[in-house]
């Protein structure tokens, strides 16, 4: 019987066929082995760089935050990877992607998780934001502020949101409160920045001023609407602007020097304006002008 059957199955060629597709198919459905023992140390490592990372006011760098984890760039982001190919948690791989600067990823991930919690919604704020979608990293933050309105990390984020959004009363109201519970140099600096966009130029000034004299090189760190990647070697070429509450002119201060440079932005310029402008740019003469908003 044995051998008939073996005869039959090598003379058919169609019941060849019909097994080599059984085969296939019992493949495909049969899950992979993980060919990785992912870690619970190296998910901790993971989690933990996110943590520095996602922060504002001096925001560190990936470099700081791996000297204070005590390792290296690279085993760093080598873990990341391993944790957003290797873990079976949407949360994980989320906050693996941010880790490795991927805040589009982050977001597919991280709003792909049924958790609720706190923490959950600011990486996702932190993402938006890191990719400026402004208006849509305000909704989270505002979902934490709703069951605790002092959450400073969310007051910054929703602050710097609104006023990059022209919602200038917001973003006061919010950078305000989170000053006023924790004040730093950046949430100074931010509420300089969301004071003149209400219309308090004198008040802005003196903030922005304040900040400058205390420690420029500060200000390209902070993690706000004027976030740069100018190097502190070179910000002495740089002036510090905002635009006045209705939007028609802007206010700049330099790095290097004393004083404020005030010039029409939106309107057709009249040579008489041309020629005040140009003796305004002499007391900056030695400077680049380039903005840094």
């Amino acid at each position: 019987m044995y051998h008939r059957i073996k005869h039959k199955i090598k003379s058919s060629r169609a019941i060849q066929y019909t097994l080599l597709l059984l085969l296939i198919v019992v493949i495909a459905v049969i899950p992979y082995p993980i060919p990785h023992n992912l870690k619970q140390e190296t998910i901790a490592h993971v989690v933990s760089m996110k943590s520095c990372l996602v922060s504002t006011g001096v925001s560190p760098t990936f470099s700081e935050c791996a000297s204070q984890l005590q390792m290296k760039e690279g085993d760093v982001k080598k873990e990341a990877d391993e944790v957003w190919a290797y873990s079976r948690l949407e949360k994980e791989k989320g906050r693996a992607s941010i880790v490795l600067s991927n805040y589009s990823d982050a977001l597919i991930h991280l709003q792909n998780t049924s958790d609720n919690e706190a923490q959950l919604k600011k990486d996702i704020a932190f993402a938006y934001m890191s990719l400026k979608q402004y208006n849509a990293a305000v909704e989270p933050c505002n979902e934490v502020l709703a069951n605790d309105a002092n959450d400073t990390f969310c007051l910054d984020i929703a602050g710097i949101a609104d006023y990059v959004s022209d919602r200038n009363s917001e973003a006061f109201e919010k950078g305000k409160k989170a000053y006023e519970i924790s004040a730093s140099p950046c949430r100074s600096l931010n509420l300089g920045l969301y004071y003149g966009g209400t219309g308090n130029i004198s008040e802005a000034k003196t903030r922005i001023d304040e900040v400058i004299r205390s420690n420029k090189n500060i200000v390209l760190s902070c993690w706000s609407p004027i976030k740069s990647d100018i190097p502190v070697s070179a910000m002495d070429r740089y002036n510090l602007c905002f635009l006045n509450n209705d939007k028609t002119k802007s206010i700049c201060r330099s790095f290097a020097a004393e004083g404020w440079v005030e010039g029409n932005v939106t309107q057709k310029k009249t040579p008489e304006q041309i020629k005040q402008e140009e003796e305004q740019k002499k007391r900056l003469a030695e400077l680049d002008t380039s903005r840094v908003l």
